[in-house]
């Protein structure tokens, strides 16, 4: 099994889109240490949320930050 490892986002979607672009169809699994998002109105916190929304195999450890929202 592959795991590709993540973090430290920190809401960079277009980041996020091409990590995703670079593995994929090379891993069985996501993992997200997290950082996913960071507050602030420059940042596309929503979009780098959806992966885990609909990827069946991406783990994520949430942060306090995403409990309080």
């Amino acid at each position: 099994m592959h795991y590709a490892i993540f973090s430290d986002i920190q809401g960079n979607y277009p980041a996020l889109e091409e990590f995703f672009n670079q593995v994929k169809g090379r891993v069985d699994r996501y993992l997200c240490l997290g950082d996913i998002v960071q507050s602030g109105t420059t940042f596309d916190d929503n979009r780098c949320l959806d992966p885990k929304r609909y990827l069946p195999t991406i783990w994520c450890i949430l942060q306090r930050y995403l409990l309080q929202r």
